[in-house]
């Protein structure tokens, strides 16, 4: 019996040294949990392309209900024909650099572009903070490369804590002319 107690006092030991503590891997300090969304919404997204205005949002909801389901550019008329934007790559990395999205060939023009769905190559839903990079590119041979942030954010029924949505820009928010209507709704409820 004393040997049957002293193997179960031993083994609780054992258990309890090998247990993992979540604190030691930060210096006794407990973890705190990343927000995927705290640098969210922030940047411009209003541009100019040799005098036509681009607009780039800064924020998208990919939950497929219709509403600012994708990443996606617009633009206003050309002063200038010759200087419309078309795209010549759009790329959209994770905030480690790491390539989500390319396209660099056979894009349709700004107006007929769809944009990027939110998910990633294995055909998965990504939220969070990412990187973009678009090349614009015109009939006279004019470059200019756009880079920024855009948050995919998780609206809907599983949703998690985003904070306030006010300084985010959807699609949506587009007024025609290549340029945001900060007065005009999201209609996103995050």
């Amino acid at each position: 019996m004393k040997k049957q107690h002293f193997l179960l006092i031993l083994s609780l030991l054992f258990c309890l040294a090998c247990e993992k503590n979540d604190d030691d891997d930060n210096g006794g300090e407990p973890m705190e949990e990343v927000n995927p969304y705290q640098d969210c919404c922030t940047g411009e997204v209003n541009f100019s392309f040799f005098g036509q205005n681009i607009f780039i949002p800064n924020a998208f909801s990919p939950n497929l209900d219709g509403i600012n389901d994708l990443f996606r550019i617009e633009a206003g008329p050309a002063d200038n024909p010759t200087d419309a934007a078309s795209i010549k790559s759009f790329e959209v990395s994770d905030t480690d650099g790491n390539t989500i999205m390319r396209m660099d060939e056979n894009i349709p023009p700004i107006q007929g572009f769809l944009g990027w769905d939110g998910a990633n190559v294995d055909s998965t839903f990504v939220y969070g903070l990412f990187q973009y990079e678009i090349v614009l590119t015109s009939a006279s041979n004019r470059t200019q490369t756009y880079s920024g942030f855009v948050c995919s954010m998780e609206c809907g029924d599983e949703k998690l804590d985003i904070g306030d949505v006010n300084p985010c820009i959807f699609p949506s928010q587009h007024d025609g002319e290549g340029r945001v209507n900060p007065q005009m709704s999201s209609f996103e409820e995050c």
